[in-house]
Parts: structure tokens; C-alpha cells; sequence
């Protein structure tokens, strides 16, 4: 086997290289930071904290039901692929399906 010439592109590796290392004093001065804009907040038209609020619950519920009856749907459609399947066979082939589906207790 002869040998396979290849380039080697180390250029992803070298942004990789060197990373920056923080430590206590850089965590302090963020919290002081933090503390800075905290003290900022006011209460009221010129300021504060606005907070968006969503009735979960109503929604997850509303969100299950929907994914169930998309679940149901396609449960219906796969039994009617099923049996449209077991039309286009053979008269034997179809009694040995049926067999097998009532063996499985599948509705069709």
C-alpha cells in the first residue's frame, strides 16, 4: 500500500491554545458589580424589574392533550395502513395476519 500524502490543518487548535484562569478576586469584583446594579432598581415607572407571568399548568395540560390526540391520530392511521395492507394480499396470507393480530389483541 503506498503511502497517503495529507495536510494537516492545526489551525482549529491554535485559538485553543491558551484559556483564561479567573479566580477569587475576579468572583468578588462580578458580585460587586452585581451588587452595583441591584442598587439601581427602583420600584416604579423609572425602574424595576418587570417580570412576565404564564399559567403553567393550564398550558402543560393543554400542551398533553394535544400531543394525545396527535398520539391517537397516528395510531388510527397506522391501523388503516395496516388493513389496507392486508387487502392488497393473498386470501391465505390475510387469514394468517389475522390470526396473528388477534393474537396480539390489536382493534383494527
Amino acid at each position: 500500500m503506498e503511502p497517503t500524502e495529507s495536510i494537516l490543518d492545526w489551525s482549529i487548535h491554535e485559538s485553543r491554545e491558551w484559556i483564561e484562569v479567573y479566580g477569587l478576586h475576579h468572583a468578588a469584583k462580578a458580585l460587586r458589580e452585581i451588587e452595583g446594579q441591584l442598587k439601581k432598581w427602583r420600584e416604579g415607572a423609572s425602574g424595576g424589574l418587570a417580570a412576565y407571568v404564564r399559567d403553567g399548568g393550564q398550558n402543560d395540560k393543554a400542551r398533553r392533550k394535544a400531543r394525545e390526540e396527535w398520539m391517537h391520530r397516528a395510531e388510527q392511521r397506522e391501523r388503516l395502513n395496516l388493513v389496507r395492507a392486508l387487502k392488497k394480499v393473498r386470501p391465505l396470507q390475510m387469514r394468517r395476519w389475522n390470526r396473528k393480530l388477534q393474537r396480539q389483541k390489536v382493534p383494527c
